[in-house]
């Protein structure tokens, strides 16, 4: 009763709510992506670092094989 009618004040209160809302469902969708996107990366990783060891792996593989090679042809020379 006692308040007085003000439509610029109740205008720029009404944006402001409606600011508010926004950005709480702007937080709310940014949150479930930024989790879908850190488990994505989290196993991006995981594969990474698999696939390292294993090319690593192949590398080894591949130098301790060479060596067996290069002893057995000097054996027979």
């Amino acid at each position: 009763p006692e308040d007085t009618f003000d439509i610029e004040f109740g205008t720029k209160l009404a944006i402001a709510r409606c600011e508010v809302k926004v950005a709480k469902a702007k937080i709310q969708n940014a949150s479930v992506a930024y989790m879908k996107a850190s488990v994505a990366a989290d196993e991006a990783q995981r594969r990474y670092d698999k696939m390292k060891d294993y090319y690593m792996d192949a590398v080894d593989q591949f130098d301790d094989a060479n060596v067996e090679v290069e002893k057995l042809i000097k054996s027979i020379m």
